[in-house]
């Protein structure tokens, strides 16, 4: 313990307490914003910006640049494929987290039945299994509910889900 705590109060000492608590006062607390830490919807903001890039290259393609700025195009679209991949990998904690993963998770449905080849298939099955379980777990986590009852343990149960080791009780 320091020693001016240990110290009495008295008089003298009042002036340079009354300072420090109008120096206290005078303080202006600005109010700060929670930051957003979900990393599926951080993620799906980083996705949002990607889709907005790859837009502006569509736009300005033309029959005449196409050689030129459809490379850029197709990069924008490799850069979205690989957001979509780590969103699918990632836990929501947030309600904007379940959406982002909900709609990677449809457009990985639509991908598993109508994809062009058995990999993009494959693929689209995979990131949308992925979602659906931490969707599953993040539901949980928020309600309360227990993940392994119920329904939701035939069809979506901790033991199956590829990413349960990122959870608290899966890491026990």
């Amino acid at each position: 313990m320091s020693a001016a705590r240990k110290t009495a109060y008295s008089p003298q000492h009042a002036g340079l307490r009354e300072r420090a608590s109008a120096s206290r006062k005078a303080i202006t607390r600005v109010p700060r914003k929670k930051p957003d830490c979900c990393p599926a919807a951080a993620l799906g903001n980083l996705l949002d910006q990607a889709w907005v890039e790859h837009e502006k290259w569509d736009e300005q393609i033309t029959p005449d640049n196409r050689a030129i700025l459809g490379f850029m195009s197709d990069v924008t679209l490799e850069q979205i494929r690989a957001r979509e991949i780590a969103i699918s990998f990632a836990r929501a904690s947030s309600p904007a987290g379940i959406l982002t993963l909900l709609a990677v998770a449809s457009d990985g449905l639509d991908s598993a039945a109508n994809g062009s080849n058995p990999t993009l298939r494959r693929s689209g099955e995979e990131i949308a299994q992925r979602c659906l379980f931490s969707i599953a777990a993040a539901l949980c986590a928020i309600t309360g509910e227990k993940r392994d009852a119920g329904v939701v343990r035939r069809y979506l149960p901790t033991r199956c889900d590829p990413l349960s080791m990122l959870d608290a009780e899966g890491a026990q």
